[in-house]
């Protein structure tokens, strides 16, 4: 369930890490997820860290990249 008033779960929260690990270890390449509020991102990046698994999901993939807030500028297409 992960509604938003869900976010706060531990379970959820690894739980979701646990598909994003899996989805890196079958998916050749790049794999983008994405959450539905930076305040989410910044739990499951805390929890992910705090946990190991975005450890593991380096492990599996070259690079991470968490999307800082306000994104990566320049708003829209191409370039």
């Amino acid at each position: 369930d992960t509604r938003y008033r869900n976010a706060d779960s531990m379970r959820l929260q690894d739980d979701l890490g646990e598909a994003v690990l899996a989805a890196c270890s079958l998916i050749p390449d790049g794999v983008l997820c994405f959450v539905p509020s930076y305040a989410m991102l910044a739990r499951l990046a805390e929890r992910w860290r705090a946990t190991g698994l975005l450890d593991r999901v380096r492990h599996l993939k070259s690079a991470v990249v968490v999307e800082p807030r306000g994104g990566g500028g320049g708003g829209g297409g191409g370039g």
